[in-house]
């Protein structure tokens, strides 16, 4: 069960892993893809290069409860980030969700 809406649980080399969106991780989302709008960061996000999806990645990451960050993001490689794509975009459509 989640604790916010949007919450995606996955699994990195068979650790258990939350992405979770806060105003935080959009703030740095932000500053780091140079977005100075919603607008300029969904315009970023609608083509991401794998640097920029690395960027995401990281700032969604958190551990599962009652674990620890152990995976480092720039050492993952392209088939992952990949892999995990439709969940960091998940992230943002489930957040961003009208109910």
């Amino acid at each position: 069960m989640s604790f916010q809406k949007g919450d995606r649980h996955i699994t990195i080399g068979e650790q258990p892993y939350l992405l979770r969106l806060t105003m935080g991780a959009l703030a740095d989302i932000s500053q780091q893809l140079s977005a100075r709008s919603p607008y300029a960061l969904s315009q970023r996000v609608q083509a991401l290069t794998l640097a920029e999806a690395r960027v995401l990645l990281t700032c969604l990451l958190r551990p599962a409860p009652f674990g620890a960050l152990t995976v480092t993001v720039a050492a993952l490689p392209a088939a992952e980030i990949q892999r995990l794509l439709p969940d960091i975009c998940a992230v943002f459509e489930e957040s961003f969700r009208r109910e």
